[in-house]
């Protein structure tokens, strides 16, 4: 995969091509949460390339992006803005899971003219990580995910990817992500918005995703049963015809527009 270097960070990222070139040409950009990567979104980069055009990044300090990471979820959304600027991006659908998710409310609520639409994956208005959490965290990086062992049973061959091993790196995401609160900002969102949302996630509860569903306009809420906090790899079935069908209700609704 490419880099591309970003102020003074070098950013991996990549731009899968629509292969069977259908469609109007969107751009579905998945963002990474916490700790993690692009292989997070192993499952949609594979499925919504055949049809749309895929874009995803790792953070600094994720993945096999270096850096120290950030402690300001500001921060991260600067330099997604300045990807965004560097590779030419407009009418992006912007789908970011938990941290990630923070990431891309932020951007929606500073740049959303550059977006068609917006995605909320386990994630919130707000973080209220305890200090039990963090210290779960400390001692057990994957502790935090809840389901993780569901979702390393569908992806044996990438599990060790699933998670970022600096611990630097994961608390200074812990950091932002306690820093962030958005809630008084979240009617500003005037762009299509679907949240995701699993019904056994240990970190976001429903009542947080219902919020999102109540304070941004028109946005819908989506609950898939039994999934955990990576709802997109535990179950990937389910969370891409979520999603596709979401995409093609933007579509359809485009046509009229």
């Amino acid at each position: 995969m490419p880099y591309i270097n970003i102020k003074d960070n070098k950013i991996r990222y990549m731009v899968v091509e629509n292969t069977h070139k259908v469609g109007h040409g969107e751009k579905i950009f998945f963002l990474h949460g916490l700790g993690g990567n692009i292989y997070n979104w192993a499952y949609q980069i594979k499925y919504f390339s055949e049809s749309y055009q895929v874009i995803a990044l790792e953070l600094p300090g994720h993945g096999r992006s270096p850096g120290k990471g950030a402690t300001a979820i500001s921060d991260y959304t600067n330099l997604l803005r300045e990807f965004f600027e560097a590779m030419h991006l407009d009418e992006v659908i912007l789908v970011g899971h938990s941290m990630g998710g923070a990431i891309a409310l932020d951007y929606a609520i500073k740049y959303q003219d550059s977006l068609k639409a917006l995605g909320l994956v386990a994630t919130g208005a707000k973080f209220e990580i305890s200090t039990q959490t963090l210290i779960k965290l400390k001692d057990n990086i994957e502790s935090i995910f809840g389901a993780l062992d569901k979702a390393k049973e569908k992806m044996k061959d990438i599990d060790e990817r699933l998670v970022t091993n600096d611990i630097n790196v994961m608390m200074g995401d812990v950091v932002a992500a306690r820093k962030f609160n958005v809630t008084s900002q979240l009617s500003t969102i005037q762009i299509p918005t679907l949240v995701v949302c699993g019904t056994e996630d240990p970190l976001i509860q429903i009542s947080m995703a219902e919020y999102l569903r109540d304070h941004i306009p028109g946005a819908q809420l989506a609950l898939i049963k039994g999934a955990g906090h990576m709802v997109m790899v535990e179950y990937p079935k389910e969370f891409n015809t979520i999603l596709e069908q979401f995409v093609i209700n933007l579509m359809v609704n485009s046509l009229w527009d």
